[in-house]
């Protein structure tokens, strides 16, 4: 929410346009989905398995962004990638650069200055509940391969106990819905009362919003890490054996499945969804 409500503050260069409907327009432009036009907001990738912020957010689970203005694929790393070349040909009167400083000024101000962190516990709730449909459909277009034959895949495909846990993040994302308006409607968010009694009390309840908000990806960090790649501590996405060099969901799973172990099958998606009941109680937290 934060992305993308700092974003359309801030112009596109050379157009009428803010910076979010050129990332909409080109998302939507390079989107694989047959329903990509129903889409409202632009799509953000998972980071690059060498990128900086891995350590943050996949070791430490510290919430991170990597992010940036990208073109068609050519000169990155190569000889040609040169401030000569950014200033002749790629943005010559740095106009890209001064957006994108904007960006991250405004992310930066919004992180440190609003009251109420605008980060949204109801969308980690939905997009875990998409990806588990999508290692679900990964699941069914590996049952013919014969390294996935040997585990029944009739009781491991539906993932029960991720869903469940899902389920109960999803709910408790809405408790922390309820509490901001609470405190909007009770309270206003600047806690601006005579009464020291309701502004003790409007005080700890802030704090415990943005508390739970900010928090919130550290407990989907797994102690023992990835099956295969241990360093990796997120339980939700990381290095797998089924997308090669590029992220996957549950990669802890997915190297469980290839085992072809019953019950480490068993035990992976406990632990996962353990994990995922343990986010969802934090959320519950006041």
């Amino acid at each position: 929410n934060l992305l993308y409500a700092v974003t359309k503050q801030v112009p596109y260069p050379h157009s009428n346009e803010t910076v979010y409907d050129a990332w909409l327009r080109q998302s939507l432009a390079t989107s694989l989905d047959a329903d990509a036009s129903a889409k409202s907001r632009p799509a953000i990738s998972p980071f690059e398995l060498n990128g900086d912020t891995i350590a943050f957010a996949m070791h430490a689970g510290i919430s991170s962004v990597d992010m940036g203005f990208v073109g068609s694929a050519g000169a990155q790393h190569s000889n040609f990638d040169s401030f000569k070349r950014m200033v002749s040909f790629v943005d010559p009167d740095m106009q890209l650069h001064l957006a994108i400083a904007q960006v991250w000024g405004l992310l930066a101000i919004r992180l440190a200055d609003d009251p109420v962190l605008d980060l949204c516990p109801m969308c980690y709730a939905k997009d875990i509940r998409h990806i588990i449909r999508q290692f679900e459909k990964q699941m069914r277009l590996r049952r013919s391969a014969s390294v996935a034959d040997s585990v029944d895949m009739s009781t491991a495909k539906k993932l029960r106990r991720l869903h469940a846990a899902q389920r109960q993040l999803e709910t408790n994302a809405r408790i922390v819905e309820h509490d901001k308006r609470h405190l909007r409607s009770a309270y206003g968010e600047e806690c601006q009362m005579t009464g020291r009694r309701r502004h003790a009390s409007c005080l700890a309840l802030r704090a415990s919003i943005n508390d739970r908000v900010s928090k919130l990806e550290q407990h989907f960090i797994d102690p023992d890490g990835v099956l295969g790649h241990e360093w990796y501590k997120h339980a939700l996405i990381g290095p797998g054996p089924w997308t090669d060099a590029s992220f996957q969901a549950f990669p802890g799973l997915a190297a469980a499945l290839d085992t072809g172990d019953k019950g480490i099958v068993r035990q992976r998606e406990k632990s996962i969804a353990d994990i995922i009941y343990e986010a969802a109680w934090f959320l519950r937290e006041v």
